[in-house]
């Protein structure tokens, strides 16, 4: 949706599959082997005191995101 509607991106594209009509979904196409993964990181200040709020941000996060998408196999991550 976001991409359509202002030429955006998604940070996880593969949540966004599920409301895709199925003329969309048949323009999906997999990746090869080396599947590609994304990590995502919570990065703060060294003085960040707000400990608590982005304790309470990683748990909503984490909550939202399937159960598959939460893979911990061995992936190789290239930084950007």
């Amino acid at each position: 949706k976001m991409v359509d509607l202002n030429g955006g991106a998604t940070l996880l594209p593969e949540l966004g599959a599920a409301e895709l009509t199925g003329k969309q979904k048949n323009r999906l196409r997999s990746f090869n082997t080396p599947e590609p993964v994304r990590e995502i990181s919570l990065v703060t200040h060294k003085n960040f005191i707000k400990h608590r709020m982005l304790e309470l941000f990683k748990i909503e996060i984490l909550e939202t995101i399937p159960k598959h998408m939460k893979n911990k196999k061995k992936k190789d991550v290239v930084g950007v």
